[in-house]
C-alpha cells in the first residue's frame, strides 16, 4: 500500500512540476483585433540595427514571428519565434518558447516581452516596449504576405 502511495505522489509531482515549467498565458478574446497577420519595420534592439518582421498571432494564444535583418547591406538568416501572447486592458505580452526551433527557458526574463498598446484600428496598430520604452508599428496584412 506504502509503495501505490509514493508512486500516485511522484506521478502527481511529475505533473504539478511539468505544469510549472511552461507558464501559460492567459488566452486572448475571440475577437481579440491583434489575431491575425501584421508587418513592421524598425530598429530592433534584440539586433542592434533595423529588422523587418512578420508576426502571426492566433486566436488560441500561439504566435509565430520571423525577423529578417541586414547588417552592411548583407541579409542575415531569418529568426523565426514561437510562442505565448495574450492582449488586455491595453496590455500587449509575450512569452517566447522556441527560437529557430530550440527551446528557451520559460523563467528567463528576456523571453517575456510587455507591450502598453497605444493605438490599433483594424489596419494598424502601435504599441511600447514597457522596459525598453520603445515604440513599434506593425500594419495588418493578409495571410499571403510576404516580407519585401
Amino acid at each position: 500500500m506504502r509503495q501505490i502511495f509514493n508512486v500516485i505522489v511522484a506521478a502527481l509531482l511529475a505533473i504539478l512540476l511539468g505544469a510549472c515549467s511552461r507558464p501559460v498565458l492567459p488566452v486572448p478574446a475571440p475577437n481579440d483585433p491583434l489575431i491575425g497577420h501584421w508587418y513592421g519595420e524598425d530598429f530592433q534592439p534584440v539586433f542592434q540595427g533595423s529588422a523587418k518582421w512578420l508576426m502571426h498571432r492566433t486566436q488560441d494564444g500561439k504566435f509565430t514571428i520571423q525577423f529578417t535583418t541586414s547588417e552592411g547591406g548583407k541579409v542575415l538568416p531569418i529568426q523565426t519565434e514561437e510562442g505565448q501572447w495574450t492582449h488586455k486592458n491595453g496590455r500587449y505580452t509575450t512569452r517566447t518558447l522556441k527560437v529557430n526551433g530550440n527551446p528557451m527557458s520559460t523563467t528567463d526574463p528576456q523571453y517575456l516581452d510587455e507591450y502598453e498598446v497605444q493605438a490599433i484600428s483594424s489596419t494598424e496598430m502601435t504599441y511600447r516596449h514597457l522596459k525598453m520604452n520603445i515604440t513599434f508599428q506593425s500594419l495588418k496584412v493578409g495571410s499571403e504576405f510576404q516580407v519585401p
